[in-house]
């Protein structure tokens, strides 16, 4: 199970709680061990860019969906605060080929074959206090 990664408050809400899991997945293999063992795929990327430990590339919870749209995994709009479903920071050129995106080692975003394997970063949706 992969340790806290980072714990962040939101005002009137909960400590939100990331998890950074070593193990090497497909994107689909990532996130369901991420919705059987937490909550999804991380999502509030905003807060991770800055925090997050840059040293693998690491699967996100975004994915181009039947739409041909870019989808968080999560879907939940109340998870969201304003503007953050429509965030995104992909890197020079990018979206390209590639259904799934990951996070790479400078914090902007890449896509490729979402049967890649990459390290990920697991949403712990239960409520922290301290």
């Amino acid at each position: 199970v992969g340790q806290p990664l980072l714990r962040f408050y939101i005002p009137s809400s909960c400590l939100h709680q990331y998890h950074f899991i070593t193990n090497s997945m497909t994107w689909t293999e990532a996130q369901s061990y991420c919705r059987t063992h937490y909550t999804d795929l991380a999502t509030d990327l905003k807060m991770l860019i800055t925090s997050a430990n840059g040293s693998y590339y690491v699967w996100i919870g975004l994915k181009k969906g039947d739409s041909m749209k870019w989808n968080w995994s999560l879907a939940g709009r109340r998870f969201y605060r304003e503007g953050e479903t429509e965030f995104r920071n992909w890197d020079t050129g990018m979206p390209q080929n590639g259904n799934c995106a990951f996070m790479s080692t400078s914090g902007l975003w890449n896509n490729t074959s979402c049967y890649d394997q990459h390290h990920f970063i697991c949403y712990d949706g239960e409520c922290f206090t301290y």
